[in-house]
């Protein structure tokens, strides 16, 4: 195995320790979040540890495997305790002679949320070094991991303010907005260069708890963008942004200003909403009625019971130039009627098996449900009046095989009959 050529070496390390994750930096053009991603997230962060563990293995094998795949071993970082020795290796060169710098491998980095000290602008101090030293770094992420509760680091620690921080070339950024504690603080919004990143392409604000397993309220208390810093964006601020993801509560203002001042999104072509209870309709209300126009994509992922009267039509109606509605089960029968619209090219679906849950404890209530919904899909399956230009339904998730195991056939048969592609994603999440 030995004499085995350094490029067939590299080819064995790259498949041992490949992860969805490595795609959303990988493919050609803009990136782009998968449909119901949020619903993947699990899924996806677990086969990315499996992939860490599998590179600390190689890494630690010999020095020429270590050389071999320094390009995939520092790829995916992730910052959990500010380490000092990581901070010091991707500052190192790869090679005496060489001005290349471990960091530059670095695609994606992951930071989680602060428990201590000044969460809103400051990093550990070797944390910062860190994201630093990566400057090619595309995806940024601050999520809420169970770890940092359990063993939470000293207030004393050293921080040191990121705001200043350069990241030129990030693409995409996953940002948690609230402090991992239930305790008021003053408000703030993301680190100042995220909104300058001048190639930012996707941004996804959320206040999720993983410990609590539910929503909090943080995102009305600290908005993502207080309306100072919206005022002090450059002219070039944002433009480049073409998916905007809310999985939280926000500040309704400020999504106003940052949505309708001076058209500062004016490459906004996909939103996602993934907010819960009443807050969604006026949040998803001020959304279209700004942005419509431009918007081609709409996701409404939200799990949460919820019924936004009229859905359909508010977004047909302002959404002139949608080509994708991305919507999960709850939303689909909320309303009998949909207008008609001439852009509209794909419908997307998403059910889990858990969307009918003792489903022969109550059947009569389950059957109707199933009922409902074989009845709207054919029906617009067959009105080609509906949606002249519909050419493709895409069913995500594993509640479709499960509950609709006999009548997808005569779905299928419809959609052959219209020249529509209906297509099956039993993704498991």
């Amino acid at each position: 195995m030995a004499v085995l050529p350094d490029e067939l070496w590299q080819i064995v390390f790259y498949r041992a320790t490949d992860n969805p994750a490595r795609r959303e930096w990988e493919q050609d053009g803009p990136l782009e979040l998968q449909p119901f991603e949020t619903f993947r997230e699990d899924a996806d962060r677990e086969s990315a540890n499996e992939a860490l563990g599998m590179k600390a293995c190689i890494s630690v094998v010999c020095s020429r495997w270590r050389r071999l795949s320094s390009k995939f071993l520092f790829e995916d970082i992730r910052i959990r305790h500010g380490s000092f020795a990581l901070a010091r290796k991707l500052e190192e060169r790869i090679n005496p002679t060489s001005n290349i710098t471990f960091g530059e491998y670095a695609r994606r980095i992951i930071i989680p949320v602060d428990t201590s000290g000044v969460w809103h602008k400051t990093l550990e101090v070797n944390a910062r070094r860190i994201l630093a030293a990566c400057q090619n770094t595309l995806i940024l992420a601050r999520r809420y991991e169970s770890f940092r509760t359990r063993f939470p680091r000293s207030r004393n620690s050293r921080k040191t303010a990121i705001d200043d921080v350069q990241m030129p070339k990030l693409r995409r950024v996953d940002w948690n907005n609230s402090p991992a504690h239930h305790q008021r603080r003053d408000k703030h919004g993301l680190p100042t260069f995220v909104w300058e990143a001048p190639s930012l392409e996707i941004l996804s604000v959320s206040d999720f708890m993983v410990e609590s397993r539910r929503r909090s309220l943080f995102g009305m208390e600290f908005p993502w963008c207080p309306s100072g810093k919206v005022n002090a964006l450059s002219p070039t601020s944002l433009t480049s942004i073409h998916t905007l993801r809310l999985d939280c509560w926000v500040d309704h203002d400020t999504l106003v200003e940052i949505l309708g001042k001076e058209n500062r999104l004016p490459s906004l072509r996909r939103i996602v909403i993934n907010v819960s209870q009443g807050a969604a309709f006026s949040l998803f209300s001020r959304c279209i009625a700004i942005q419509g126009a431009q918007l081609q994509v709409v996701e409404i992922a939200n799990r949460e019971p919820i019924w936004i009267r009229s859905l359909w039509k508010d977004v047909l109606v302002s959404c002139p130039n949608i080509q994708s509605f991305d919507l999960d089960i709850a939303h689909f029968t909320v309303e009998k009627d949909s207008v008609p619209n001439g852009s509209l090219k794909e419908i997307k679906l998403f059910m889990r098996k858990e969307d009918f849950p003792n489903r022969n404890v109550h059947a009569p209530l389950s059957v109707n449900r199933e009922a409902a919904i074989y009845n709207k899909l054919m029906s617009i399956i067959k009105d080609t009046a509906l949606f002249p230009q519909l050419n493709r339904i895409e069913l995500h998730g594993t509640g479709w095989t499960s509950v609709y195991k006999e009548s997808l056939k005569d779905l299928e048969e419809a959609a052959e009959k219209r020249n529509l592609l209906l297509s099956l994603e039993p993704i498991d999440v």
